[in-house]
């Protein structure tokens, strides 16, 4: 059985996974964020040099925030204020401290790589992803294969806003802007999936989920009339919760009606790599490079 080390960053943590060749993740860790580069990648070389004593490791993928070039593995773009120092750093520094392959992505493209090798994607030529949590992230397949753009960016639309005046999507359509909201409200904390549950004895919670649901819905009949994909595969934490995927096709489908435009409807999947997607993702990016 052919084994691989992926990393995932984020802005905390960084997660750790041993995976197989069948995209299975055997082995599982966490450690924290280190706070310079330096001290990141001597943590992955010294994670890597720890783990090949038990695993036969071909290869490691990363997956990171920021705009990630997977040809040079340079870092761009933005991400949480506690790694900005990833920023203009190259990912394949790690190369020099290790014998093995290295290759490095952005976790949205990541995960949408996760989906396509693991999950439902792969029977689909064209698909969007889009990931919710703390913002929104996303990733773009033509063809059968992703699209990352002329800067590393196609998928962040969280940065994007309905309006000149008003927020990017990031703040309308991912759950954890609609709990802070909630909290500073109320002084209490729901999950958005909470906030459905009691949305019948709490104006509150009714009033949030309602704005977050619709203004969902209509980010992905704004993106189908974008990309005409075959299919929209949601992401992160809330896409699990089995009623959500069902609720959203349906607010979809009602808006539509609405605006009397049913002939390029959404269709919407919930993601199944779940949290392993961007562990998986970065993986299968390194088979695919380099054919291990």
């Amino acid at each position: 059985m052919k084994q691989y080390l992926g990393f995932d960053l984020g802005g905390s943590s960084l997660k750790v996974g041993i995976v197989t060749d069948t995209g299975e993740v055997i082995h599982h860790e966490k450690h924290s964020t280190p706070d310079n580069f330096d001290g990141l990648i001597r943590l992955m070389a010294d994670i890597y040099h720890t783990l090949k004593k038990d695993y036969s490791i071909l290869g490691i993928g990363i997956s990171s925030c920021g705009c990630i070039d997977p040809e040079t593995g340079k870092i761009g773009g933005w991400m949480a204020p506690s790694v900005l120092y990833l920023i203009g750093n190259c990912y394949y520094d790690l190369q020099k401290l290790v014998d093995v392959p290295v290759r490095a992505e952005k976790d949205s493209q990541a995960a949408a790589l996760g989906e396509y090798w693991t999950g439902d994607a792969a029977q689909y030529q064209s698909f969007l992803t889009i990931v919710l949590g703390s913002g929104q992230g996303g990733a773009l397949f033509i063809d059968g294969k992703p699209f990352r753009g002329a800067h590393f960016l196609c998928g962040d639309m969280g940065y994007v806003s309905p309006a000149r005046d008003m927020p990017g999507y990031s703040a309308l359509t991912a759950p954890f802007p609609f709990e802070k909201r909630y909290e500073k409200e109320t002084g209490r904390h729901l999950s958005c999936s909470d906030m459905y549950l009691y949305r019948e004895s709490d104006p509150v919670a009714a009033r949030l989920w309602n704005e977050f649901i619709k203004n969902l819905a209509y980010f992905c009949v704004q993106m189908q009339f974008t990309f005409d994909t075959e299919r929209i595969f949601i992401g992160g934490g809330i896409s699990g919760w089995k009623p959500f995927i069902p609720m959203l096709q349906q607010e979809i489908d009602d808006f539509l009606k609405e605006w009397h435009c049913d002939f390029n409807r959404p269709v919407v999947l919930a993601c199944k790599a779940g949290n392993d997607a961007n562990l998986l993702g970065a993986v299968y990016s390194l088979k695919q490079k380099y054919d291990i």
